[in-house]
């Protein structure tokens, strides 16, 4: 997941913050022992329990955290299971008497007023857009009834969802599908641009508009990181910018603090774990047993001049016959399509023009594209690798054309070139994997030398041709 926080690196030293000894390694201990408003926790590959369904064992499990306690969910069935604390160690128990599973894959499983809810998710051939609760006293869960269903999946790493806990609003940039052989719609077009926001006091879904072509553009360069009190934490090519969709405003962070945190140690490596615990984010890295945490405040943030969606009246979704709602937001929706439309050629144009780029095309229709600098960097390293061969920071520097220039130059261009190398790869393939990793050289602890694993080789072939 370095692609992740190669990018973002959005971690700090930890800073006032006291930790017991095994809180600094283990991400569940300090979640269960700390109190405090967590919306949502990253998915991050880990198994925290042991179901004895054997049908079930391999499926994502993410933690929820609330008043009551910490739970962890199976993504894709069910079971639930709450965390109680023995000895040193954490005992996770379950709690519901779920028989059925395979219907909600990737739905976006959260706490509000500490009951936990399932929203979305695919099985059986189909997205459906259930709210779903789990009931305590019963063990069991039931559906909300909300004013229109709205099939979406979650993915977790590239999506763009702000959960504003304190409000009860779930807000989507996009809605994703996944293929469907029980509708009339198109299988083949699984992505709808509208930003939407459910509202989990009135149970009513809202059209907000359409997402911007800043962010919809460039979808390839977008990570979820998590929701914070400020909105939607995201890695955004080479930067950290925050969404706040309420507003729909968009801000980065100060010079200052994007410095600051690029210099930090647990930038790089898998399985990150992400949260925030009212306005203080941590993150872990469990491979090597490190935390880092950061209190964040508003001025912090730089306000951009850009929009998160094209905006229309707060317009409720209903699928009531006759609806004179809906036959409004096709109007709006239809004078914004012109006018968005005109400039989405104009900027593409303009893009072209300035960047020429190599493209390929995934499986949603995103076009992947690679600049020339890329893809001379891909192939030395790739030339290297397929000879056993490691490739110096020396080689590295002189495919960027940047052998001349001072240290710090030639650390953040490698840095940025490797990095977006990554995550566009990690999401044309929908993996977390890196394409060019680096290790540090025998006799130099202090210098790196990059790679390509055997295992990927051909990937890097493919993106070459």
């Amino acid at each position: 997941m370095k692609g992740l926080l190669g990018i973002l690196v959005f971690i700090v030293c930890i800073k006032g913050i006291n930790f017991a000894q095994e809180d600094k390694k283990n991400p569940v201990i300090h979640l269960l022992n700390h109190n405090g408003r967590v919306a949502t926790i990253s998915w991050d590959g880990n198994k925290y329990v042991e179901p004895a369904n054997s049908q079930v064992v391999n499926f994502p499990q993410q933690l929820v955290k609330n008043n009551k306690g910490l739970y962890a969910a199976l993504n894709g069935s069910g079971e639930l299971y709450k965390a109680s604390q023995q000895n040193k160690g954490v005992v996770f128990k379950r709690i519901d008497s779920t028989v059925y599973f395979g219907s909600n894959f990737d739905s976006f499983i959260f706490s509000y007023h500490d009951t936990i809810y399932s929203l979305g998710g695919y099985g059986f051939w189909k997205t459906n857009g259930l709210l779903r609760y789990y009931i305590e006293q019963r063990h069991e869960w039931e559906i909300i009834k909300l004013n229109k269903e709205v099939p979406l999946k979650i993915g977790n790493a590239y999506d763009l969802i702000w959960y504003d806990q304190l409000n009860g609003k779930i807000y989507f940039g996009f809605i994703k599908e996944g293929p469907s052989t029980t509708t009339n719609k198109d299988s083949e077009n699984s992505i709808h641009y509208e930003t939407i926001v459910l509202d989990l006091v009135k149970k009513e879904w809202l059209n907000l508009g359409t997402l911007s072509p800043f962010l919809k553009n460039d979808l390839t360069n977008i990570t979820n990181i998590s929701s914070s009190p400020f909105g939607q934490m995201i890695a955004f090519r080479t930067k950290n910018l925050v969404l706040d969709y309420s507003k729909n405003k968009i801000y980065r962070l100060s010079d200052a603090k994007q410095r600051e945190l690029e210099e930090l140690s647990t930038s790089t490596g898998n399985n990150h774990v992400n949260y925030f615990i009212d306005s203080t984010f941590f993150s872990w890295l469990s491979s090597k047993d490190l935390v880092d945490s950061l209190v964040f405040e508003k001025k912090d943030l730089i306000l951009l001049d850009e929009k998160i969606y094209s905006e229309v009246p707060s317009i409720s979704i209903d699928s009531k016959p006759g609806n004179n709602g809906k036959k409004y937001l096709v109007l709006i929706l239809s004078g914004l399509l012109v006018a968005g439309a005109g400039y989405y050629f104009w900027k593409k144009k303009k893009l072209q023009d300035s960047f020429p780029k190599r493209q390929e095309e995934n499986d949603n229709g995103f076009t992947i594209a690679f600049s020339p600098l890329e893809l001379d960097l891909l192939n030395t390293i790739l030339n290297n690798s397929s000879k056993g061969a490691y490739t110096s920071i020396e080689e590295v520097n002189k495919a960027l054309g940047v052998s001349k220039k001072n240290i710090e130059t030639q650390k953040k261009q490698r840095s940025d070139i490797i990095t977006t190398i990554n995550r566009k790869y990690a999401y044309s393939k929908r993996t977390q994997q890196e394409l060019i990793e680096k290790r540090r050289t025998e006799f130099d602890k202090r210098s790196f030398e990059y790679f390509i694993n055997s295992l990927r080789l051909l990937d890097a072939k493919e993106i070459i041709k």
